[in-house]
C-alpha cells in the first residue's frame, strides 16, 4: 500500500487506521468485477463465498481528482505485478515439469 494510504472501514483512502483485512486466494469461485457508471466514479468489486469487496473511491459522487487517478494507478501497477509474479511462477513450474523434475 502507498505511503499514506490505508483501510479506514469504509474503502481506502488516506485517513484512519487500519480496520480490517479481507483475504481473497486465486479460486474458480472468486468474481472480480468493476461497475460503471455515467454520473459516478467506477466500483471494484471482488466476491467469494459470502465475502464481497468493493473498491472505489472516496467522494463517490464528485469530480475525479489526481489522487484517485494516483490510487487507480497505483492499483493497476500492482495487479500487473500480481500477474507477472503468477507468470513467472507458472512459467517455472512447467518448465521443471517438463524435464521430470519435481
Amino acid at each position: 500500500m502507498p505511503d499514506g494510504w490505508a483501510l479506514d472501514g469504509c474503502g481506502s483512502g488516506r485517513a484512519g487506521g487500519l480496520a480490517g483485512i479481507a483475504g481473497l486466494a486465486c479460486r474458480s469461485d472468486v468474481a472480480v468485477y468493476c461497475h460503471t457508471y455515467a454520473d459516478s466514479k467506477p466500483i471494484l468489486a471482488l466476491a467469494s463465498r459470502g465475502i464481497y469487496v468493493s473498491v472505489t473511491c472516496r467522494d463517490h459522487d464528485g469530480a475525479v481528482t489526481a489522487e484517485d487517478l494516483a490510487f487507480a494507478g497505483e492499483l493497476a501497477s500492482q495487479a500487473k505485478h500480481f500477474l507477472a509474479a503468477l507468470e513467472e511462477l507458472h512459467a517455472r513450474t512447467a518448465a521443471e515439469g517438463d524435464t521430470g523434475a519435481a
